[in-house]
């Protein structure tokens, strides 16, 4: 799906590779970093099958990475949800590089990247109300909440989960003036 890096003012949103992995194992691996995805944190002898996996041109997730030094500092999830035209939003971003806008300008520019050249009609995100900085991030790029789902996911745990959905349309997000591309 992804045709191309997409680029924003600091990131660069690419494919991943081999040589991503040691950064990529120090988040993936955390389940501090994993609480609210689901799965939860991998095991460290998985991080190599699990980049693998996304590398692909089939992949939905890609490696965030800073476009000065090309540390990876999180990913980034983009697939198609299963509604026409409209495309599942989410992010992951490793501790030490958390509350410096990474997830804001990756979701932002991954939003750009939806609307003008995957042509979306609708982009959705999805969180637990506990991850507060999830949420935030949603908001903070102009996402609405649509909707509070209580009990709406089950954990491998038993526990159920409540979900808070939030979407944007194409026409909202052209006419603030925040795309970048279309």
């Amino acid at each position: 799906m992804l045709t191309m890096p997409i680029e924003s003012q600091r990131l660069i949103i690419r494919c991943f590779a081999q040589d991503d992995e040691a950064a990529v194992a120090g988040y993936l691996t955390e389940p501090t970093v994993m609480t609210f995805v689901e799965g939860g944190a991998i095991a460290p002898a998985e991080v190599s099958s699990w980049i693998r996996a996304n590398s692909g041109i089939d992949a939905h997730e890609f490696a965030i990475a800073i476009k000065e030094t090309g540390q990876v500092v999180g990913h980034l999830i983009l697939h198609t949800w299963f509604a026409a035209e409209t495309y599942e939003l989410g992010w992951v971003i490793a501790p030490m590089y958390q509350r410096r806008g990474y997830g804001s300008e990756a979701a932002k520019a991954a939003m750009d990247y939806a609307f003008s050249h995957l042509m979306a009609h609708r982009v959705i995100a999805t969180c637990q109300p506990e991850n507060v900085a999830s949420w935030g991030v949603m908001e903070r790029i102009g996402m609405r909440r649509e909707g509070h789902f209580q009990a709406c996911i089950k954990r491998d745990t038993g526990e159920w989960w409540d979900e808070y959905f939030y979407a944007t349309l194409r026409h909202e997000w052209v006419n603030t003036g925040r795309e970048a591309c279309a």
